[in-house]
């Protein structure tokens, strides 16, 4: 239950969308850096190739036009 290195290896993830949120504001400035030094993760393809997108949360639950904008921004990452 949860996500834990072992599964996001495990999972072998082309791309990592990153979700920051106010909340986490201190474990979000370093999350993705330091997913790219875990040496338990630098075969992962996702790290390996480096495709990870960060988007806030406030950014990917918005609602009405807003959300187009969001899906926009995944889909040009994707």
């Amino acid at each position: 239950s949860g996500l834990t290195l072992e599964n996001l290896v495990s999972m072998d993830p082309e791309l990592i969308i990153y979700v920051t949120s106010d909340r986490n504001k201190k474990l979000d400035a370093n999350a993705v850096e330091l997913m790219k030094a875990n040496e338990v993760l630098e075969n992962v393809p996702a790290i390996k190739n480096q495709k990870i997108m960060t988007i806030s949360y406030d950014e990917l639950m918005d609602y009405g036009p807003a959300v187009i904008d969001s899906l926009e921004k995944i889909n040009d990452f994707i």
